[in-house]
């Protein structure tokens, strides 16, 4: 047989196996779902071994192609490092990150100057992102999400517990004194995070008094339930790790000193392994300004 299949045979076979499924790896890859596995079927027939074993609603990789797949992934990453530097000069030193709304404004814009002073030759293009369809499939970006962490080996923790606890205007939060006093004023609801406003009562062990029916505003974004609560509109629960430049700004105070801890958290999504140096950079930066795994 020839010594090599063609390479974008390869590099389905690699994206497919990465993630265990013909459908996203089509998504990846800009193509058809039923081209995927025809270029599967093509590489199968070439190297003589099937390397996936197919299941009604489950695809998983066999012996060979187990054995198959480091070696194919060290070669695109050779070959994808090798094009960056000796071709692809003009993006060389521009790097896209996808990062979640709320901590682009809160916690990545106060610090990024760090980054930018001792990295000066680095260009950053910032892309907000606020729902999940507006990340990239592609493996390679660099993005910062917020959310239930799944465990996979290229996420990246950005902090180790995230908790709420209320935020305010300073004059409401100078007419309340106690957390029964946060029934006489609006709740803000951000949708989409884990901050229910019944647990965080529960947690304090308060109830509406009776016949009261507290008023409630919600958004599906963080950053327009701050513009609410800058707005005296009512009370937010503001996120941990994110809110360390709203309370220096002195536009919310913090109420109480109760907690409600959450599940989600932010974190890093890359697969280090296919990143050009200045996106390791950065990435490297990221962590130990902010991360803990």
């Amino acid at each position: 047989m020839r010594d090599l299949p063609p390479l974008q045979w390869l590099r389905v076979f690699e994206s497919s196996a990465r993630h265990l499924s013909f459908t996203q790896a089509a998504d990846e890859l800009n193509v058809t779902q039923s081209a995927v596995s025809q270029q599967i079927k093509l590489l199968e027939n070439f190297v003589g071994e099937a390397l996936f074993i197919r299941g009604a609603r489950s695809l998983q990789l066999t012996n060979a192609g187990n054995t198959y797949l480091p070696d194919i992934q060290s070669a695109l990453r050779i070959l994808r490092q090798s094009t960056r530097a000796n071709f692809v000069r003009s993006d060389a030193d521009r790097i896209t990150i996808r990062s979640n709304w709320s901590f682009s404004v809160l916690w990545l814009t106060p610090r990024i100057a760090s980054f930018m002073q001792t990295n000066p030759g680095i260009s950053l293009n910032i892309v907000p992102a606020i729902w999940e369809t507006d990340y990239s499939a592609k493996s390679d970006d660099i993005e910062i999400r917020f959310g239930t962490r799944s465990g996979r080996e290229d996420e990246y923790l950005l902090s180790q517990r995230m908790s709420c606890f209320p935020l305010c205007a300073p004059s409401l939060a100078a007419q309340i004194s106690r957390p029964q006093d946060l029934f006489r004023f609006g709740r803000i609801n951000s949708l989409g995070a884990a901050t229910p406003w019944d647990s965080f009562y529960e947690l304090c062990d308060v109830k509406p008094p009776d016949g009261l029916q507290q008023s409630e505003l919600s958004t599906h974004g963080y950053m327009l339930a701050v513009e609410m609560a800058r707005c005296k509109l009512g009370v937010m629960l503001g996120l941990s790790f994110i809110s360390d430049a709203l309370l220096a700004s002195g536009d919310l105070v913090r109420l109480f000193d109760v907690e409600l801890e959450i599940p989600e958290t932010y974190y890093l999504k890359a697969d280090r392994s296919r990143l050009s140096d200045n996106e390791n950079k950065f990435c490297d930066w990221l962590l130990e300004h902010g991360g803990v795994a």
